[in-house]
C-alpha cells in the first residue's frame, strides 16, 4: 500500500514539475540548465 502512495506522490510531483518547466521555459532560458543540474 505504501508503494502505491509513493508512486502517486511521484506522479503528482512530476506533473507539477512539468508544469513549472513549461510555464517558465519561455521566460527563463536558464531554467532547463538548473533543472538538469538538480537531477544530478
Amino acid at each position: 500500500m505504501y508503494l502505491v502512495q509513493f508512486m502517486r506522490n511521484i506522479i503528482l510531483i512530476l506533473d507539477h514539475y512539468v508544469d513549472l518547466v513549461i510555464s517558465q521555459r519561455y521566460y527563463l532560458p536558464i531554467v532547463p540548465i538548473n533543472l538538469r543540474h538538480f537531477h544530478e
